[in-house]
């Protein structure tokens, strides 16, 4: 569990109230939603919130295309089921080349400009996150998370006091 690889890798951590109320947590939740969609890119909860936190301008509209596009996307894999974080990872072109490796079809003919425009900045952090999970600890991976998603300025955004935001972080 989360405290136990804690106390493995030397983290400090501070448990509030019993384990239930701890992974409760919004900021838990959320930074466990990225672990868990990196290490299982099928995790269809996990992605659904890692998409929408922080706030990045997805709605429910670009959640729907999304989702649409990655089951077309399986549809026309047939034995290969590439998984919804493969498909947002294709968003973005190879660092090397700097061409895209989409699937087909193509995501220009299945989502709006908007929609593209909102999840490729996520799907370049999400890409750098993943290359780092194949050689970081799960402790070095969530600190890149963390830095990555700037998922800090977000944990002070929805404490309500600087109180409160010390004791997330």
């Amino acid at each position: 569990n989360l405290e136990e690889a804690c106390v493995a890798n030397n983290l400090k951590y501070l448990v509030r109230g019993s384990a239930g109320t701890f992974y409760s947590r919004a900021e838990i939740k959320d930074c466990l939603c990225f672990l868990r969609w990196i290490y299982n890119g099928r995790d269809q909860t996990a992605a659904l919130r890692a998409l929408k936190t922080p706030s990045r301008g997805i709605g429910d509209v670009s959640l729907t295309e999304f989702f649409d596009y990655c089951q077309k996307v399986q549809d026309a894999q047939p034995g290969s089921l590439p998984t919804p974080l493969d498909v947002l990872v294709s968003l973005v072109p190879d660092e090397n080349t700097q061409k895209f490796n989409y699937f087909n079809p193509p995501p220009e003919e299945h989502f709006s400009k908007r929609t593209l425009n909102k999840l490729r900045p996520f799907a370049t952090r999400m890409k750098l996150i993943r290359q780092r999970a194949e050689k970081e600890t799960v402790s070095q991976l969530l600190m890149t998370i963390l830095d990555t998603l700037y998922l800090r300025d977000h944990f002070d955004g929805i404490s309500k006091t600087s109180d409160e935001f010390a004791d997330r972080w």
